[in-house]
C-alpha cells in the first residue's frame, strides 16, 4: 500500500517500515519492500553486514539471517574497496544455505590476490549455480565466471605445477560451460595446461581439433605446437622429414606478418624450419636457409642471424658468416658463443687467406673477444688463442698489446696448452711480430714435424705442413744470419720435389725466393 500512497518517496519513513518488518521476524515480506524500494538496499546492506560481522565475531548462529538478507551485506562488500571482511565472506561461502552466485563471485573478487586457489574453487562454484538458475542480482554469464576461474587457475599453475588438479578441473568446467562459446584464447591455454599436466594426448587432440579448423586466431599456433611435438618424439625417418618441411613451409606461407603475432609466429617457424634444415642430412640445406632467410627476416629478428651465419660457414663463407654471428650478438649475453667457437675454429684455419682483409680481420678479433669474456676454463683458453691469433692480423701491433699477448700465452701455457699445436703457432706468431724470428722459426719448424707425421703419403704434404713450412722460412730470411743463397736454394728443392704445392703456399713461396733482402713476410 505505501508504494501506491504518497509517502512512496519518504525515505525514512520506508527505511523505518523495512526495519520493523525484519524485527518482527517477516524475512519474506522484508525481502519484498527491499527489493520495491531499492534506494533503501545499500543502507540495509550496511546495518546487515554490521549485524553479520557482529555475530561472526561473537560466535552466534547466522540461522535467522535470510540469503536474501546475506546478499545485501555481500554487495556492500562488493562496493566498499577498503575493508576487510574476507572472514565473513568466508563464512558465508563455506555454508551451504548461502552458496550463491553472488555470494560465491563476491567471495572469489576479494580473495583472488591473498586466496587464488580458494578463489578459483568459488568461481567454478558460482559459474555451476549461474548456470542451473542464473542470479538476478548477479548480471554476469555463467561461462564468463568460469572462464575467470580458469584464467586464474592459468596463472597459477605457471607459478606452481602443484596446481594442476584445480587447473584441469578449472579448464574442464569452463569447457562444458562455454561450449561453442568457448574463447579460443583460453582453449589454447587448455592445451598447453592438458600437457603440462600429463594429458598429452587430450592435449595433441585438442590441437588438431583448433589447427584443422579453416580460420582462428590460434589455428597457426596450434598447427606449429603439433609440429614442434613431432620434432621432440625424436628419430625422425626420411619421410617425416620431409613431411615436417612442407608443413613448415606451408604454415610459414600461411604468416604473412600483417601483426606483431603473426610476425613473431612466423619468427618462430623459420626458425624450426632453418634449425631442421642445418640438422640434417639433406643436400643443399645450407642453402636453403639462405634462401628463406632475407634481410627482411632477420631485421625483425636479429637471432635468426645466428642460423645464417651456420649456413653460410656451413658454404665457406666466413667473412660473411663472422659478420652475420656479430649482428646477433648483444652486450651482457653469453648465448652464441659455442656457434662463435666453431666459426672462429674454421677461421684460423684459413686465417692467411684473409690476411689483406683488415676489416675482417678486426670482426674476427671483436668476436674471438666475446668468445673469451664470455667462456670459462679450458674454452676460455681456447678462445684466447683464437684472440691473439685474430689480433696478430688485424693490425699494427704496439709493444703494449705484444706484451699483452705474452702474459696471455704465459696463462694459457699454465693452464695446460703448451704442448697443443695451436698454443705453439700462436706463440711463434707472437715471436714473430716482436722480432725473434730464430726462435720463431724453430717453433714453426716443431709444427712441420707434427704435420708430416700426418701426411698421407711421403711425396705429399697437407695444407697445414705448407703454412708452417712458409712461415719457417719467411721467419729465417728475416734473420740476418741466414744464408740467403741456401734459403733460395731449400725453396727450389721443395718446388721441385712436390707437385701438389697448394696455390697460396706455392705463391708465397715463390715471392719468398725472388726476395734478395729481407722477405716482407714475418710469419704474421
Amino acid at each position: 500500500a505505501i508504494a501506491k500512497s504518497r509517502c512512496k518517496d519518504d525515505f525514512e519513513l520506508v527505511l523505518s517500515l523495512a526495519f520493523l518488518q525484519r524485527q518482527l521476524n517477516q524475512p519474506e515480506v522484508f525481502e519484498r519492500t527491499a527489493k520495491l524500494f531499492p534506494q533503501i538496499q545499500d543502507f540495509l546492506g550496511s546495518l546487515i553486514l554490521s549485524d553479520i560481522s557482529s555475530r561472526i565475531a561473537q560466535q552466534q548462529s547466522l540461522q535467522p539471517i535470510s540469503v536474501f538478507e546475506a546478499e545485501l551485506a555481500v554487495e556492500t562488500v562488493w562496493k566498499n574497496r577498503t575493508e576487510d571482511h574476507s572472514k565473513l565472506l568466508d563464512y558465508l561461502s563455506a555454508t551451504e544455505k548461502f552458496q550463491t552466485p553472488l555470494i560465491l563471485y563476491v567471495a572469489a573478487v576479494k580473495s583472488a590476490d591473498s586466496s587464488p586457489a580458494r578463489a578459483v574453487d568459488y568461481l567454478m562454484k558460482a559459474s555451476k549455480l549461474q548456470e542451473a538458475q542464473k542470479s538476478d542480482r548477479l548480471d554476469i554469464e555463467p561461462d564468463k565466471i568460469a572462464e575467470q576461474a580458469a584464467q586464474l587457475a592459468y596463472n597459477l599453475l605457471a607459478q606452481d605445477t602443484t596446481h594442476c588438479p584445480l587447473t584441469l578441473r578449472a579448464f574442464e568446467n569452463y569447457s562444458a560451460i562455454a561450449g561453442k562459446k568457448i574463447d579460443e584464447e583460453l582453449e589454447y591455454l587448455y592445451t598447453i595446461v592438458l600437457n603440462n599436466c600429463g594429458c598429452e594426448e587430450k592435449s595433441t587432440a585438442l590441437l588438431e581439433k583448433i589447427a584443422n579448423r579453416p580460420t582462428g586466431s590460434r589455428r597457426n599456433r596450434a598447427r606449429l605446437d603439433l609440429i614442434i611435438q613431432t620434432i621432440r618424439q625424436g628419430n625422425l625417418h626420411k619421410k617425416q622429414y620431409h613431411a615436417l618441411c612442407r608443413r613448415l613451409n606451408e604454415l610459414i606461407a600461411d604468416c604473412p606478418g600483417k601483426n606483431e603475432t603473426d610476425s613473431r609466429l612466423r619468427a618462430e617457424a623459420i626458425t624450426i624450419y632453418c634449425r631442421l634444415l642445418l640438422e640434417s642430412e639433406y643436400e643443399n640445406a645450407s642453402q636453403k636457409v639462405l634462401d628463406i632467410l632475407n634481410k627482411a627476416e632477420t631485421d625483425y629478428d636479429p637471432n635468426l642471424n645466428v642460423l645464417k651465419s651456420t649456413a653460410l660457414r656451413r658454404i665457406g663463407k666466413l667473412d660473411e658468416s663472422v659478420r652475420c654471428l656479430l649482428k646477433a650478438i648483444k652486450p651482457g649475453c653469453c648465448d652464441y658463443a659455442g656457434e662463435a667457437m666453431e666459426l672462429l675454429l674454421e677461421v684460423t684455419e684459413k686465417i692467411d687467406q684473409f690476411e689483406k682483409d683488415l676489416s675482417f680481420m678486426k670482426s674476427c678479433k671483436k668476436l674471438a673477444q666475446f668468445c673469451y669474456d664470455c667462456l670459462e676454463g679450458q674454452l676460455k683458453q681456447r678462445a684466447g688463442l683464437f684472440l691473439i691469433e685474430t689480433s696478430v692480423f688485424s693490425a699494427t701491433k704496439t709493444e703494449k698489446e705484444l706484451s699483452g699477448f705474452e702474459q696471455m700465452l704465459h696463462n694459457i701455457a699454465k693452464a695446460g696448452f703448451s704442448n697443443d699445436i695451436d698454443f705453439i703457432r700462436c706463440r711463434a706468431r707472437v715471436l714473430a711480430e716482436e722480432g725473434k724470428f730464430q726462435k720463431a722459426a724453430e717453433l714453426w719448424s716443431e709444427i712441420c714435424a707434427v704435420r708430416k707425421e700426418e701426411s698421407a703419403s711421403s711425396n705429399s704434404r697437407s695444407w697445414k705442413w705448407w703454412r708452417a713450412k712458409f712461415y719457417e722460412l719467411a721467419c729465417l730470411a728475416k734473420w740476418p744470419q741466414t744464408n740467403k743463397q741456401q734459403l733460395r736454394h731449400t725453396i727450389e728443392i721443395l718446388e721441385n720435389s712436390f707437385a701438389d704445392i697448394p696455390p697460396l703456399w706455392s705463391e708465397k713461396l715463390s715471392l719468398l725466393k725472388q726476395t734478395r733482402k729481407t722477405p716482407s713476410e714475418t710469419g704474421g
